[in-house]
This record gives structure tokens, C-alpha cells and sequence, in this order.
């Protein structure tokens, strides 16, 4: 398995080359900043895509999706920095908790209009 590993780049600063943190400190990702950047994260994540299909392509197109999102969310965190950067962990454990009491109430308002259809 690991001799079919690909090891896929991701530029977050590719779209956000004007986006500058104010509380971080941090922007606008420009030039060879995965050079220059201290400190710098590295993530490596393993995801194994098995797809029982007769269509040939679902699997590679599974696994450019997956992809995206990755992407788009690794964009995301890095946009949002502003909201979370410098948090204590019970300023986040509060947030947590909002956000599942708002996750749950879309989730409920989403069952209920699925079930009157």
C-alpha cells in the first residue's frame, strides 16, 4: 500500500495571496512563503478510497473531490485564523458547543422539511 501513496502538495496561499491576520500576524502568502514561513505545519493524512462501482472512473474522481475539499478547507482554516487564534482551550470548548447546538438545530429543520415532501 504504501508504494501507491502520492504525496500531494497543497499551496493554501494559492488563492489567498491578499488575506492578512490581524491578531496572527500572519499574510499574505506570497512568493516562496513555504520557504520563509516560521513556524510552518506539515500534515500528511492517509485515505484509502475503495469504490464498488462498474463505472471505471469512480474511484479517481472520488479521489479528486476528496481532494478539493481537503483543500478548500485547509484555505478555510487559514482565513478564519482571526476567530480562533489565541483562544484559551475553555473559549474553545464554548464555541464547540454552540456550534453542535446550531449543527443540530439545522440538522433537525433539515429532517423535518425532508419528511413533509
Amino acid at each position: 500500500m504504501l508504494r501507491r501513496r502520492e504525496v500531494v502538495k497543497m499551496n493554501v496561499g494559492e488563492d489567498n495571496t491578499n488575506f492578512r491576520s490581524k491578531r496572527a500576524k500572519r499574510g499574505p502568502l506570497v512568493g516562496n512563503w513555504q520557504e520563509k514561513c516560521k513556524p510552518c505545519m506539515c500534515v500528511y493524512k492517509v485515505v484509502t478510497v475503495n469504490v464498488r462501482t462498474h463505472f471505471p472512473g469512480a474511484e479517481k474522481l472520488v479521489e479528486l473531490e476528496h481532494r478539493k475539499i481537503n483543500f478548500k478547507f485547509h484555505q478555510q482554516i487559514f482565513t478564519s485564523i482571526d476567530s480562533w487564534f489565541g483562544l484559551t482551550w475553555d473559549e474553545v470548548r464554548e464555541q464547540e458547543v454552540q456550534l453542535r447546538t446550531e449543527l443540530d438545530t439545522q440538522r433537525a429543520a433539515s429532517m423535518v422539511t425532508a419528511s413533509s415532501r
